[in-house]
């Protein structure tokens, strides 16, 4: 049950996504979800017991309906939040006679947008073509302005 924004990864099928909102205790656990959540939390606000809500929170997450964070504490053990990750889920009937299901999302949090900008900052600098970080630049955009000048590197002038 990790979080992510990867479209692919966040596709259930439509069937996960009925058994679950079939399920009134995933209905009511839903509803709490308005903000990131433990799992302590979400037991106080629902009576359910925790085995209960832990077993909810995988079958909300199976359905691609929640998203798990870890707050990371300075002061003490790092906690693991849940939070709704839709706003909208419609079911039409396509020109095949297919049931298309359609999830919408909330809006990406600024923060969010950056821990997967940086995210996939690292993730391309483990292949190759690696930039050194150490590099602020400089060194491509004066190469680009002597080509453009039509200077060519190493020209006396």
């Amino acid at each position: 049950m990790t979080g992510g924004s990867d479209e692919t990864d966040r596709t259930p099928s439509l069937e996960a996504v009925l058994t679950t909102i079939e399920d009134a205790d995933c209905r009511a656990m839903l509803a709490c979800l308005h903000r990131p959540t433990s799992a302590a939390e979400l037991c106080e606000e629902s009576g359910l017991p925790r085995s209960t809500v832990y077993r909810k929170l995988e079958q909300l997450s199976e359905a691609a309906l929640v998203t798990e964070y870890t707050e990371i504490r300075r002061d003490g053990p790092n906690a693991t939040l849940y939070e709704r990750d839709v706003t909208s889920i419609s079911i039409e009937i396509d020109e095949d006679d297919e049931f298309d299901l359609a999830i919408e999302r909330p809006p990406a949090d600024p923060t969010d947008r950056m821990a997967a900008f940086w995210a996939g900052m690292k993730s391309s600098s483990d292949g190759d073509g690696v930039r050194d970080e150490t590099s602020d630049g400089a060194d491509d955009r004066e190469s680009a302005a002597d080509t453009t000048a039509g200077d060519s590197p190493g020209a006396d002038s």
